[in-house]
């Protein structure tokens, strides 16, 4: 979700650049992007507004494409603001607890996918020994609640050690020989 920040977000129909992103907001009942928060006005007097999760037609790994350029709304307009969580917030002081009460680290960032669909968190910190140390990470489905200073793992709903399949991903690019294509046939390359 860090790289969601200042991200450029582009209206679909008109190919304009309405703002870049400030910060995201988590529906914390849904486990997903409620909205993202763009600053408008200048540096001294800023004015934050928000457009929601469901006019957001593309979480490109570029841009974020909108559904329009009515899609900015005053931070004061938007109704049921109060589940939502800032990840700036969200992010810092966020301690993992067990369903056991165990301190298990800190959140680094959490990551969401091509839809805005919240899929894991990434520790910053690990505070217990063992394979979530070496991944650092725990899959959303482990979420057993999300409150304002601690977030509930249920440790018996995830293997630790697993990777997120973006982290898994990456180390698979390390791999990778830089002689193989990172597409389609060897013997076809561009």
């Amino acid at each position: 979700i860090k790289d969601l920040k200042g991200k450029t977000v582009v209206n679909v129909t008109t190919g304009e650049n309405l703002a870049k992103v400030a910060d995201t907001m988590i529906d914390s009942n849904s486990t997903r992007v409620a909205a993202v928060v763009i600053q408008v006005g200048d540096f001294l007097q800023p004015e934050y507004q928000y457009i929601q999760s469901d006019d957001v037609q593309v979480w490109g790994s570029d841009v974020i494409l909108v559904r329009g350029d009515d899609v900015l709304i005053p931070a004061m307009d938007v109704a049921d603001r109060s589940d939502w969580l800032k990840t700036s917030d969200y992010l810092r002081r966020r301690t993992v607890l067990d369903a056991n009460g165990t301190r298990l680290g800190l959140i680094g960032d959490i990551f969401i996918d091509t839809e805005g669909r919240f899929t894991g968190y990434r520790m910053s910190q690990v505070n217990v020994e063992g394979p979530l140390s070496e991944s650092k990470y725990i899959p959303a489905s482990a979420t057993q609640s999300v409150g304002p200073d601690y977030v509930i793992v249920d440790t018996g709903r995830f293997e630790p050690g697993d990777l997120a399949p973006e982290l898994d991903a990456e180390a698979g690019d390390e791999d990778r020989d830089d002689d193989s294509p990172l597409f389609g046939d060897p013997d076809n390359r561009l």
